[in-house]
């Protein structure tokens, strides 16, 4: 019992680290080594919040029928392979953030640092 116990934690503790390690990857990918840096020595939540937001920053609603909402900037984003914030060359921003997916009736949502700050709280 306590061998299947001691696998099963290594078995978490190498898919934890390197889905950690994929996530840090793709934050280095979209910004500086210095930047990263500062944020992790300077800015941890921050840093923080940019890797909850590669799994959570994104999602899609359909537009409002019946209601005046304004043009949104169009974007191709296929739903069947969803892709992070950083691999649609988005940034996190103060705001949420609002496309128009093409060829659809949808949007697609970029929650704002606020939001995703509040929702990486909650989870605590």
């Amino acid at each position: 019992m306590k061998k299947q116990i001691y696998c099963a934690l290594v078995f978490l503790i190498i898919t934890v680290s390197a889905v950690a390690q994929d996530q840090s990857k793709l934050v280095n990918k979209r910004y500086s080594k210095e930047q990263v840096a500062t944020w992790q020595t300077e800015n941890p939540a921050y840093y923080s919040m940019l890797l909850f937001a590669l799994d959570n920053a994104i999602y899609v609603i359909d537009k409002p029928e019946g209601k005046d909402i304004p043009s949104f900037a169009s974007i191709a984003y296929d739903m069947k392979q969803p892709k992070n914030f950083i691999e649609l060359g988005l940034e996190i921003k103060s705001e949420n953030q609002y496309f128009s997916i093409e060829g659809t009736n949808k949007l697609l949502v970029v929650k704002s640092e606020l939001v995703l700050k509040y929702e990486m709280n909650a989870r605590k």
